[in-house]
């Protein structure tokens, strides 16, 4: 009963540790690329799409309402910051994107 008490507690802290690296702002969707490679946001911010989410980013549209998250991380003493897009419109479909500007 003990190991499995501490493997719980184990899990838990770890799920609880990664959901407090996890940031989101909501913003809207002001253009798509024609091909998909990149979304301004009405913030003034531009995405670049990853090249395996364009064919679906092509179907996002302007005025979409979306949460931009990052997921911050790192190993070996070097961060990342990896960034999802969502799309409550089209059933939480996610774009995973990198911040230009």
């Amino acid at each position: 009963m003990g190991k499995v008490l501490s493997v719980w507690l184990i899990v838990v802290s770890s799920l609880l540790a990664v959901s407090n690296t996890l940031r989101c702002f909501d913003d809207s969707i002001a253009g798509v690329s024609h091909d998909g490679s990149e979304i301004r946001m009405r913030s003034g911010t531009l995405w670049a799409i990853d090249d395996r989410d364009q064919e679906k980013a092509v179907l996002w549209l302007k005025g979409e309402d979306v949460s931009v998250c990052s997921d911050a991380g790192g190993s070996a003493g070097k961060t990342h910051t990896e960034y999802t897009i969502v799309n409550p419109t089209l059933d939480n479909e996610s774009l995973t994107a990198r911040l230009l500007y």
